[in-house]
């Protein structure tokens, strides 16, 4: 792999990226390769610089499928995309440093859920990436999870790693199973065709996350989940009777297992009435009393807006390295105000 073909090289920036950034300090390790702290040396700008190595050209393929997509995508509540380079059978990526760490580092080192009004933040910032990718790019992200939502010193939610992301020729479906099994929709699981919906169930399982401060089978086998997937098993909150029947009916929503009924981005970022009833199981019937499936239709949005959670908040003093100083209180006297 000493040359690359023409076609690759039209995707890679100019320049050396050794001469270009001084690497700082190691942010991550995983077997995606490593992600540095670095600073561009004649703009000083300070970004993340992920440096993976090539083992053989399916990966080198795979790796450049990831920045073509990546340098498609220009949008507020996605990472922000600098530049790649090859290097040494390296490829080194730079992207917007995001300070505040993962949605998945927050809840951890909290220990204890966010406000609604705060997952109503992340939500809504992952829904319009969403709304973006689906619609503006025709791109399925396919690993939507907490450890791949990032967020900003000012709280902003950014949406990042395109390893396993899809661009579609028009309204094709894939097939591919693929993605962070805990997350994957029934749908993908099962070798059916799908479209973007598989995103929006993994988003409803982001919210398990952040109210549960777990995702669901924690425990199980990655393959033992695809396969519990597949025979109907439907994840669900651990207290629903905690949350407002607003959250808990956003979250079933999300996590509907019929991609016909599963609203888009789109829809949930609208304010408006559904006519339909998500699926729900027995427990949901005994549990949820709160959540009334049979008697109303239900807002599927999170409905940011004030008629539900009040103004618009800013996830002020909530990253990976502080806690805010309000707490995690998740009340349903707290989270209705409004």
């Amino acid at each position: 792999m000493a040359t690359l073909p023409p076609s690759l090289q039209e995707i890679l920036s100019e320049g050396d990226p050794v001469a270009l950034f001084d690497l700082v300090e190691e942010l991550a390790v995983g077997s995606y390769g490593t992600v540095y702290r670095a600073v561009h040396i004649s703009s000083k700008d300070v970004v993340a610089l992920k440096i993976v190595k090539i083992d053989d050209e399916d990966n080198l393929e795979a790796m450049l499928g990831e920045v073509k997509i990546m340098k498609l995508c220009q949008h507020a509540h996605i990472v922000k995309f600098y530049g790649a380079w090859f290097r040494d059978e390296e490829i080194y990526i730079a992207m917007e440093l995001c300070g505040g760490g993962s949605v998945l580092d927050l809840y951890q080192v909290m220990n204890k859920p966010l406000l609604e009004k705060q997952m109503a933040l992340i939500a809504q910032g992952t829904l319009e990436a969403l709304h973006y990718l689906h619609k503006d790019l025709n791109i399925i992200h396919r690993d939507i999870k907490a450890a791949n939502l990032l967020l900003t010193d000012e709280g902003k939610v950014k949406v990042t790693d395109f390893g396993v992301s899809a661009l579609r020729k028009g309204t094709e479906r894939r097939r591919s199973i693929i993605g962070t099994p805990h997350w994957m929709a029934p749908e993908v699981c099962k070798g059916n065709p799908y479209d973007e919906k598989a995103d929006i169930w993994s988003l409803g399982v982001v919210m398990l996350e952040m109210a549960d401060l777990i995702w669901p089978l924690p425990d199980v086998p990655a393959m033992q989940v695809i396969v519990e997937l597949m025979m109907g098993y439907l994840p669900r909150l651990k207290q629903p009777e905690h949350w407002t029947k607003e959250f808990v009916s956003f979250v079933y929503w999300c996590l509907e297992p019929d991609p016909r009924k599963r609203p888009s981005a789109e829809a949930l970022l609208k304010v408006g009435e559904c006519q339909v009833r998500p699926s729900a199981t027995d427990r949901d019937q005994r549990v949820n009393t709160s959540v009334k499936w049979q008697k109303e239709p239900y807002r599927f949005c999170l409905c940011v807006s004030a008629r539900v959670y009040g103004a618009r908040v800013r996830l002020e003093g909530v990253s990976a390295r502080d806690e805010p100083d309000a707490g995690a209180e998740h009340s349903r006297s707290e989270t209705s105000r409004g």
